[in-house]
């Protein structure tokens, strides 16, 4: 027997009887959640930055449950702050006069527990680690002896380098950071709002659009925030690649130079190797032709050059072995030659030229998808 779903109809359209209106659901949960906030009312004093209790005491409402000694991240003005509760089941008519300006403490706003107090500042607080750099050593370490006149081999360095450490203190751990937990919390909310919305009218866009503006002005904080966690350590590790760049150049001349000076000997040797057996079979050639003539005698000597030994492509020594190997490589001469397999289309270029306005090319499909875009 078919089963026939009945329809019910509501402030936002008509709806499914068994399962419900969605937004009347979220719109329930959403009044009950403020009746919950209505009873669960706490009072915190407020931790500087020092680790110092406030001497007075701020009310909140709260999502979670809090007991008295946790610390929480609260919303403080135009910014949040950490607070220890100091009291919980605020009676509500303590801010009867005032419950409209009370802030709300969001959902998993409790932390770590830790300890209120003047905190040691020799070492790092939990947002932050020391790391250790090396801002220096000796250019002329002790054992290093200049090359004598007319050496052509580089001397040991009879000792190391003496480093000079020295420390930095830089931002990490922001899971633990306030303002990121603050953050997070805030996100949560969000994402359980946009997961329960349901837009059936143009009146729903209404706060659809208030919370995309909101949500694009969160990831940019949260983006600052990642910045400003990454760029010191980003600017740290450029200084010290650009100072080694100047200072791995002599080397990486020598590096080079002595290669290429390897690799020319062996070609050259190659080459000659190559010429003098060249010249062995014209010889030889010569010689057949002349014995031809002459009855099978050789009328004049052959002289055949003496060809050179083969020089091989590995070099070994008591310090090490260099050898070569192959490294193919190759030139377009003629791209109207090439197999289509081996032709792409610049897709940096063909997208530069579509978002312009050129919508039709051969053998390319162009399509519009739309996507929101924030102007406030």
């Amino acid at each position: 027997m078919a089963i026939t779903t009945s329809k019910g109809k509501c402030k936002h359209g008509e709806f499914d009887l068994l399962s419900g209106c969605s937004q009347c659901v979220s719109e329930r949960l959403a009044e009950q959640l403020r009746e919950k906030l209505k009873t669960n009312i706490v009072k915190v004093k407020y931790v500087s930055d020092s680790g110092e209790l406030s001497g007075r005491e701020y009310t909140y409402y709260s999502v979670d449950r809090l007991s008295i000694g946790d610390i929480v991240i609260v919303p403080v003005r135009d910014t949040v702050g950490k607070a220890m509760v100091s009291w919980i089941d605020v009676p509500a008519s303590e801010i009867e006069a005032f419950k409209d300006k009370v802030k709300t403490i969001p959902l998993d706003s409790k932390v770590k527990e830790e300890a209120v107090g003047v905190p040691n500042r020799s070492v790092p607080n939990e947002t932050e680690a020391v790391i250790r750099v090396h801002s220096g050593a000796c250019l002329a370490p002790t054992g290093y002896a200049p090359p004598s006149v007319g050496s052509t081999t580089a001397p040991p360095i009879l000792a190391t380098p003496i480093e000079i450490p020295t420390t930095a203190l830089v931002k990490v751990n922001p899971e633990t950071d306030t303002q990121v937990l603050m953050f997070l919390a805030e996100s949560n909310r969000l994402r359980d709002f946009a997961e329960a919305r349901v837009i059936t009218t143009v009146e729903d866009l209404q706060p659809a659009n208030d919370d995309y503006i909101i949500i694009g002005k969160l990831k940019k904080a949260m983006e600052d925030k990642r910045k400003e966690y990454v760029k010191p350590l980003q600017d740290h590790v450029k200084s010290i690649n650009d100072a080694f760049k100047t200072l791995m150049e002599p080397i990486e001349v020598a590096d080079r130079i002595t290669g290429e000076k390897i690799l020319a000997f062996q070609l050259k040797q190659k080459l000659i190797r190559e010429e003098q057996e060249k010249i062995n079979a014209l010889r030889l050639e010569a010689a057949q032709k002349d014995a031809a003539l002459h009855n099978g005698e050789i009328s004049e000597p052959v002289n055949l050059v003496e060809v050179i030994p083969e020089v091989s492509r590995r070099v070994s020594t008591d310090i090490g072995t260099t050898g070569q190997k192959d490294r193919w490589t190759f030139e377009v001469i003629d791209f109207a030659l090439l197999p289509d397999e081996y032709k792409m289309p610049d897709a940096t270029k063909i997208g530069k030229v579509v978002r312009a306005g050129l919508h039709t090319i051969p053998g390319i499909k162009i399509w519009n998808e739309p996507i929101l875009a924030r102007t406030k």
